[in-house]
């Protein structure tokens, strides 16, 4: 199982096929060593719920890879896609399983985006709320310094 530059890794896919139909169930690991300061998310509830919403779980790829040193920590999440074949066309089993799977992978990058996207508005709210109190403590500082001088003075 290849892991590719997004940190995606496919660990697991299982193919079902009826009546020219055929699905595919994709279970991928995400690594979030790219990620600064990810594993201070892990208590956040905000966070915690966005896994939930998803059906994504913080996982170790040990489970599945023993005696490898893999990247801590890893989100696991799952994915499926559909191939469909026309009623008037030949079903083609292979071609329905490569269609299948690449709709799979196309969800987990799905997820990948909306889950990079989250993450960065985390993050960004929590820069947000630093500046502010950075300038809070300024205008308590210069307070505090006016109101010294006013007793001095």
């Amino acid at each position: 199982m290849n892991r590719k530059k997004t940190g995606v890794r496919y660990l697991k896919t299982n193919y079902g096929v009826k009546n020219g139909r055929t699905a595919c169930y994709l279970k991928f690991g995400l690594c979030l060593d790219n990620i600064p300061f990810i594993d201070m998310l892990e208590n956040n509830d905000e966070f915690n719920l966005f896994l939930r919403k998803n059906n994504v779980e913080w996982w170790t790829l040990d489970e599945y890879f023993e005696g490898e040193n893999d990247y801590q920590p890893h989100l696991i999440g799952e994915c499926i896609g559909y191939a469909f074949c026309d009623p008037t066309d030949t079903f083609d089993e292979s071609l329905g399983k490569k269609i299948a799977l690449t709709r799979a992978q196309s969800g987990a990058f799905d997820f990948v985006n909306n889950f990079y996207q989250f993450v960065q508005n985390i993050f960004l709210k929590a820069a947000n709320e630093f500046d502010t109190l950075g300038e809070n403590s300024e205008l308590a500082k210069e307070k505090c310094n006016a109101h010294i001088n006013e007793l001095i003075g």
